[in-house]
């Protein structure tokens, strides 16, 4: 990995804890380059039946998604998923 991603993604992490988000960016198991949304439990957060991109390469049949706020990701599709401290939730 080249440093300037390693850099980028320890940051992104450290500026996710420190605003207090519940879901932190992590590298997806398997897919060098693919970037997740990851649960506190360590898991890979999921929603709407879908893999959720939050960046990176990753094949074509993950959905793209953002943090919008602490315990909310707007999705490609337009949905808002808002879910709590385990995160778990729904998305409208």
């Amino acid at each position: 990995m080249k440093p300037l991603a390693v850099l980028a993604l320890l940051l992104s992490t450290t500026v996710a804890k420190a605003e207090g988000r519940i879901l932190t960016v992590g590298s997806a198991v398997g897919l060098p380059g693919c970037k997740v949304f990851i649960m506190p439990n360590g898991r890979q957060w999921r929603a709407m039946h879908h893999e959720i991109s939050a960046g990176g390469k990753c094949p074509a049949d993950y959905m793209s998604g953002r943090m919008i706020g602490r315990n909310q990701v707007r999705l490609g599709n337009g949905a808002t998923c808002t879910f709590d401290e385990t995160g778990s939730g729904a998305c409208r």
